[in-house]
Formats: structure tokens, sequence, C-alpha cells
């Protein structure tokens, strides 16, 4: 999972209050978690072999949007492409070989597609009621799905009503997920363990900020952590700063890594954790503490980046806002942050990178690229226009992902008026693309 990451101010509140989630005591047949051939988990697409799955359309969760049954736009597909990655088409124009894998609202600002082993894992609102009758979609249900549309089962539902919450699976065993998550509103980090039951983990309260794995908890000792970050209690020896902590996704082994130091953590990216500290972005294998000696990739801090692996360091794709009236796309080299140059000139959305390749949308909403591996001059480089179509760049609407040789977007259906409706589907656009060309429409209106 390679995401774009936009700091937030915290709202994490310092009082004790009730736990806020709460598993289901289903029983769970025992499955795999490969994550062969799986590529972009914990986006709006997830693509494993020829197979992708994804969220058909978007709506703004609501009272009577999420039956199950009964959900067309917002719901999840899947759809088998051919070895070259293209969608074919029956003699009708229809998509072949695309069915409805789940027929519940997984398109919402908090909707997110992991697909692990035979098995898809994904979130809804929940479509229960309170004592007064008014159904709680401000609340999360988790579920899974076998890929062939049976065996749908209930992981746990939320307590709380939570717009700020960030979830995440990590592979923790054979045959063994855990649902990882951290409502930012109330404070609490919690997980579910998932073998042949649900366990709930309660790791912490009073949480201010969580740091994920990228990599589902593949690959380093890193990835297999969670990083966390609380305020000094009032009988902490030390009284500046704040707490830095690594734990396991089930709540064991937690460690104090950092403390007395005013630390802003961010991702887990190349096997480092990621943060910010005095101005200036580190990384560090977390083995011991954090330390002022860890290596610097950024002497500036920026507020929405796009973290690479590079070599045996983390690079970086800003947003440099610093000058509102000067907005730029840069790329900042970790291994010598003062290399850094700019990539776009203007005001933009990162959606995301290839190999080679930064894509972006401008202030018209329009997909662009740009090679990011070298720097960008009067003569090669410059930003390519790929899409006639404009990205539906509404609030709340999920974000762009780059899956497969495609970018995945979400933009408004056109009518027999020839003129943009108000319903969102899913859309896609060649990465090979050397100028802008039509979109290809993957959702289904109907």
């Amino acid at each position: 999972m390679k995401k774009v990451f936009t700091k937030i101010l915290s709202v994490a509140m310092v009082v004790c209050c009730l736990i806020g989630l709460t598993a289901c005591d289903t029983k769970l047949a025992k499955v795999g978690v490969s994550t062969l051939n799986v590529t972009s988990n914990g986006g709006p697409v997830a693509k494993q072999g020829n197979t992708v799955y994804f969220v058909n359309g978007f709506l703004a969760p609501n009272a009577t949007s999420n039956k199950f049954g009964e959900v067309g736009i917002s719901s999840l597909y899947k759809v088998v492409l051919n070895n070259a990655g293209e969608m074919t088409k029956k003699d009708d124009g229809s998509i072949d070989n695309m069915t409805q894998l789940v027929s519940s609202q997984t398109g919402f600002e908090k909707g997110s597609i992991f697909v692990f082993g035979d098995y898809v894992y994904y979130a809804t609102p929940y479509s229960g009621k309170d004592k007064t009758g008014s159904v709680l979609y401000n609340y999360l249900s988790f579920y899974r799905i076998k890929n062939d549309g049976t065996d749908r089962t209930l992981i746990c539902t939320t307590d709380t009503a939570d717009a700020n919450m960030t979830y995440t699976y990590y592979v923790t065993g054979e045959d063994c997920l855990t649902l990882v998550l951290f409502e930012q509103t109330s404070g609490f980090l919690t997980s579910y363990t998932l073998t042949n039951k649900v366990t709930h983990n309660i790791i912490d309260e009073n949480v201010v900020s969580v740091a994920f794995s990228e990599a589902n908890g593949i690959g380093s000792a890193c990835d297999g952590l969670v990083f966390y970050t609380k305020s000094v209690d009032k009988d902490d020896e030390n009284q500046k700063g704040n707490k830095v902590y690594k734990v396991k996704p089930n709540g064991t082994e937690k460690t104090l890594i950092s403390s007395g130091l005013n630390v802003d953590i961010v991702t887990i990216c190349n096997g480092f954790l990621v943060y910010e500290e005095d101005g200036e972005t580190r990384i560090s294998k977390c083995e011991t503490e954090l330390k002022k000696t860890d290596k610097v990739i950024s002497y500036i801090s920026y507020s929405t980046v796009k973290y690479l692996a590079s070599n045996d360091c983390v690079s970086m794709i800003v947003l440099d806002e610093t000058d509102k009236n000067n907005v730029k796309i840069k790329y900042v080299d970790g291994s010598n942050p003062s290399n850094n140059y700019v990539l776009f000139e203007g005001k933009a959305t990162i959606i995301g990178t290839d190999s080679e390749y930064l894509y972006f949308y401008d202030s018209s909403n329009y997909i662009y690229k740009v090679k990011f591996t070298e720097e960008k001059n009067d003569s090669t480089n410059n930003p390519t226009k790929i899409c006639i179509k404009a990205v539906a760049a509404q609030n709340g609407t999920m974000v762009p992902e780059v899956v497969g040789g495609y970018v995945y977007f979400f933009g408004y259906l056109v009518g027999d008026d020839n003129k943009d409706t108000k319903t969102v589907l899913l859309y896609r656009v060649k990465c090979l693309a050397e100028t802008a060309i039509a979109a290809e429409l993957v959702g289904v209106s109907a």
C-alpha cells in the first residue's frame, strides 16, 4: 500500500472514556493470507493477478443508502482482465467477466479494499439502528468475503462514530491477520486478531498519532510493528515533548523508543520509520530508540508527501505550499536532501507513482504525469496531460490510485445530453498515454 500522506491536527482526548470498539463472537474459518500477486491493498482498487476488485462508484453515507442486496452504484465489483491487462467487451458493449461481489456500500470516504489469499476484506457503514430508530450509518462494520462471492462474514462493528478513524491489516502469522484501528477522536488504539476466531486486543488509550506499515506487516522488522505517540502524563519523570512507542499489532511487546522530544510519526517505508522532529524529517530502523543522529531526509517539513523507497533510504515527492502564491510539486532526494528539484508549478493534488512517473491532477482536475527520476528542464521531462476526463474531486470522494499500469479515478458519468450527471463512477486511463486520451469507464451505472 503506497499512499500519499497529508498532515492533520490530532483531536484525541486526554481523558479516560469507554472503549469504543467491540468484536463480535463470530467463529471464523481458517483461511490463507497470502499477498502473492496482490498490488495496492488499502484503497478503492486492489489487483490480484488478472483480477481487479474495485469500488464501483461513490455515495456519501446516509440512512437509506446501505441496505444489503439493494446497493448498486457504490458497491464492490470484480473484473477479470485478459493477459494484456485489458477489459474485454461482450457483443452488446458491456464488460465481460465482471461481477458484483458485494451489494453493500463500499464507496465512501473511509472505504478500503484489502485482498489476502482467496478473501476480500472491506468496510461498510453500519445499517443497524439506535433506540430512537435512527440508522447508525456513521459507525463502521468490517467484513470479509470469498472471491467467488460466498462466505461473507462480519468481523466486527465499531461502537462509536469516528469520522477520523484509520485502519489497516497486518499479516501476523501463517493463516493469521490482524485488523488494527485507530480512533483519532477518542484516542483509542485497538486491534482484532483473525484466526479461527476474532480476538479483540486493546493496545492503548489517549493515543495522539499512529503510523502503520504500508506493506501490511510483510518485509522488514519495522513493517511488522505499529508506532504511536502519546502526550506526557503528569507523573512522567520527563515532562518535555511526547512519548513514542512501538508495539506488535496484537498489543504485545510494547516498547518506549522516544521520550523528551517533540516527535511527529508519519509512516513506515522501505523498512524505516519516517518521523519529524524539530522541523526535520528523519528515518530510523527503530532497533533501539529514536536519536538526534538518525538520518535526515529533509530539512523542511511538508504537509503533503508521497514517500518513495530509494535504495537503502527514503525519498519524497512533496507539495510545497510554503508560498501560497507559488505552489510546486518537488522531488526531494533522501540520500542528499539538499538535492531537490521542481516537477510542476501550480496548485495540484498528488495521486501516486510507478517506477518512473509521478501522476497528479491540476487545479482543473485533469490528470498529468511527469518523470520524477530525472530533473525537469526546458527540453525534456515536462508534465504531460494524459486524460481528457476530469477527476470528480468533491469532498469525501475516494482518492485516485495507480494500479497495474492504469490510473484509476472517480469521475462524473456523462448523460445523454453530453453533460456531467451527479453519478460518480470509477474510470481508468493508461499510464503509458503520451497525450490526453479518453478515459475508460470501469464502473457500472445501473
